[in-house]
Formats: C-alpha cells, sequence, structure tokens
C-alpha cells in the first residue's frame, strides 16, 4: 500500500506540474501547450482509477498537488538552485 501511495503522490506532483506549465504555455501561446494538454488526461486518469479504488490515497494526492503546483509555478527557480 505505501508503494501505491508513493505512485499516485508522484503521479499527482507531475500531472499539477503539467498543469501548470500548460496553464502558463497557454497563456503565452507557447507551443509546449499542446503537449501538455495530451499529458494531463491520461495521467488524470490513472489518478482517478487509483483513489476511487482505495479513497485514503486523496491524502497523497493533496500533498502531490501543494507539490507539483509549486515546482509548475517556480521550474525554473528550482532548477537553478540545484545547479
Amino acid at each position: 500500500m505505501l508503494r501505491k501511495a508513493l505512485l499516485v503522490f508522484l503521479a499527482y506532483v507531475v500531472l499539477d506540474f503539467v498543469w501548470a506549465r500548460y496553464t502558463i504555455d497557454l497563456a503565452t501561446q507557447h507551443p509546449l501547450a499542446m503537449l501538455w494538454a495530451a499529458i494531463i488526461p491520461v495521467l488524470g486518469g490513472y489518478v482517478v482509477i487509483q483513489y476511487v479504488k482505495t479513497p485514503w490515497l486523496l491524502g497523497p494526492v493533496a500533498l502531490g498537488a501543494v507539490a507539483g503546483t509549486f515546482l509548475g509555478m517556480y521550474w525554473k527557480s528550482v532548477l537553478a538552485a540545484l545547479v
């Protein structure tokens, strides 16, 4: 169960990162918005299937949402800090 919680958390980190980048790129009419739009339903479907089967996974989903949105908004700053 811990493995599933970690996978759902990581999937939602990526999903929320993609949502944030999609929104930013769409607002600036960047072509990458098309790529993000293709990824969103696939990751979203995986996460929804997981927490419908196991509702307690909503905790890791919520934490993943916070982390993914933060990374999506500040990814350039985060990368610069790591390098």
